[in-house]
């Protein structure tokens, strides 16, 4: 199917019966295109019309519409079957439409030679009207049945594009953050790599007083669109923390208890929340099950240390009691956290810890932080990921 095709278009593709079906009958004999007639007829065939022989029949199909049966006789003048039909596959491009072909020739090799010409099925003669009905029946429910499922495919494309669309607009614009904490001496770098058209990954930076940085990172179980929608309404709850961006623990448990109460067992996710105070020169953190982040600092002789972050905690969505612990770690300026989903280290080969961090390592010296560290995926493993990729880099100045 045309992918220009319109959404109306695809629904009337999608509903279509027999009734609405157009068949070329292709016979220079008229006996033969009666009996076909009827057996079309008998069927419920919309619109039935018919070729002398095979040069007849190509000028009908470059000056008309695709026919969605066509009945072709192998016997013909001027033109026969054999050749019609391999210039309709050829030179006209109508691979997909069923080609029954009727011939007298009844041995094993002239019905090879049926189909290498492009034949989709052969009936022999005499003709018997049964037969007919039975095996255009079969073929024109085939096309049908591939229609509607290419329509669907079709509908589900276009809606996977808005959840694609809408997905992007409610994560934030890592280029548009780094110019507006360029003033705190902040770089924010971020990627996300569905592992779909969509995905179920979700990160976000929820707003705080001035001197304060928070990132936010979620990952929710499953794949496609049914993720994304969790994603979305996940992303939904996070304005009903206000007060409580400056205190991880608070922020998470009261998260926490909203998924609960909203999903009844629906979603589970890991996640990940912190807080950057840059006065005190620390990072306060709270974790759900999400991958352990890594803390790095670049000390006097050139040399960057790193650090695992704790990020214990239930997943989000499995018990509304749970309180989650909160941390306190040292991040002075040159330091930098970087957060990830478990795409990074699961996906293909796996990635141990001391791997990671010699990519972190060699991602810190680079000017774009993530895309090395992507690049670094993609040697190692992949693309394509089975899983949705996300990673944040937060770094001091």
């Amino acid at each position: 199917m045309n992918p220009a095709i319109t959404s109306s278009a695809a629904e009337a593709h999608f509903q279509r019966g027999i009734d609405s079906c157009y068949v070329l009958i292709v016979d220079d004999h008229p006996v033969n295109r009666k009996l076909l007639d009827v057996a079309a007829q008998r069927l419920g065939v919309g619109r039935i019309e018919f070729a002398f022989d095979g040069i007849e029949c190509l000028e009908k199909l470059s000056a008309g519409p695709k026919p969605d049966l066509i009945l072709l006789d192998i016997m013909m003048p001027r033109m026969d079957g054999f050749e019609t039909c391999r210039k309709l596959r050829g030179e006209l491009g109508m691979t997909d439409v069923p080609v029954i072909i009727q011939t007298a020739l009844s041995s094993s090799q002239d019905r090879l030679k049926c189909f290498e010409a492009g034949g989709t099925d052969v009936v022999t003669k005499p003709l018997d009207l049964q037969e007919l009905v039975a095996r255009m029946r079969v073929h024109l429910e085939n096309r049908l049945m591939v229609e509607s499922l290419r329509a669907f495919r079709l509908r589900l494309a276009r809606d996977l594009d808005v959840a694609r669309r809408m997905q992007r607009s409610v994560l934030p614009d890592p280029q548009a953050l780094s110019k507006h904490f360029a003033g705190d001496g902040v770089l924010v770098q971020a990627e996300y790599t569905p592992s779909d058209e969509v995905g179920g990954d979700l990160w976000a930076m929820p707003t705080c007083d001035p001197g304060k940085i928070a990132v936010f990172i979620s990952d929710i179980s499953g794949h496609g669109l049914v993720a994304a929608i969790n994603a979305f309404r996940l992303h939904g709850l996070i304005p009903h923390l206000v007060g409580l961006t400056e205190r991880p623990s608070d922020w998470l448990t009261a998260l926490n208890r909203e998924v609960v109460a909203s999903f009844q067992g629906e979603l589970l996710a890991t996640a990940f929340y912190a807080v950057l105070d840059l006065a005190a020169g620390v990072l306060r953190y709270a974790g759900a099950g999400a991958p352990q982040p890594l803390l790095g600092r670049r000390l006097p002789d050139g040399t960057i240390e790193i650090e695992e972050l704790i990020s214990r905690g239930l997943m989000l969505g499995i018990g509304e009691d749970w309180t989650y612990l909160e941390h306190e770690v040292a991040m002075p300026p040159g330091s930098f956290v970087f957060l990830y989903s478990d795409c990074l280290i699961e996906s293909g080969e796996p990635v141990d810890s001391e791997l990671l961090k010699a990519w972190v390592i060699q991602a810190a010296q680079e000017e774009d932080r993530v895309a090395a560290m992507k690049r670094l995926l993609a040697e190692h493993s992949g693309p394509p990921w089975t899983d949705d990729l996300t990673m944040i880099w937060l770094e001091r100045s």
